[in-house]
């Protein structure tokens, strides 16, 4: 997404001028006559190049993750009513504290080892390779662990069949 007309692209075009936008949006240019020496020229516009190159990386990586927003759904730019705020509110409580005694509940059926490494894996993220070279223990270790305690927590959160 290169923008030809971007400060970046003038000012890298222009191998004579370092071209930036003025206040007033009018393009300026600096010669090698506004400066004492060639070697002082130069380093400026080294460094202008190399600036309005990360400013235009910084605006397309930008650019790569926004969406206009004529492209989303009114349905996703209302805002819900008071009532529908605090039925959201109670319903994120209500799940919260079903999640506290889970967690509470799986404290209690699995073992301290075997939790710490659930955690590591399903809340933190971490790859069983990388817990196991955390523990100094071989990946193999790690997943048994792991599947065990699915195992035994499978079990116990189980419906019992009809």
């Amino acid at each position: 997404m290169y923008n030809k007309k971007s400060v970046y692209a003038l000012n890298k075009h222009d191998a004579e001028a370092i071209v930036y936008p003025s206040a007033e949006g009018e393009t300026v240019r600096l010669t090698r006559q506004d400066f004492n020496s060639d070697a002082e020229f130069m380093f400026w516009k080294k460094w202008s190049d190399q600036d309005y190159h990360a400013e235009d990386n910084a605006d397309v990586r930008e650019a790569r993750h926004t969406i206009p927003i004529d492209l989303i759904p009114d349905r996703m730019l209302s805002v819900p009513g008071m009532e529908q705020q605090m039925l959201l509110s109670l319903d994120r409580f209500e799940r919260g504290k079903l999640c506290a005694e889970a967690i509470r509940m799986i404290r209690q059926i699995v073992t301290e080892l075997q939790y710490r490494r659930m955690w590591l894996y399903y809340v933190e993220g971490l790859t069983q390779q990388e817990i196991a070279a955390h523990e100094s223990v071989g990946q193999q270790r790690i997943s048994v662990s792991l599947t065990a305690a699915k195992k035994r927590i499978k079990k116990i959160f189980s419906l019992p069949k009809k």
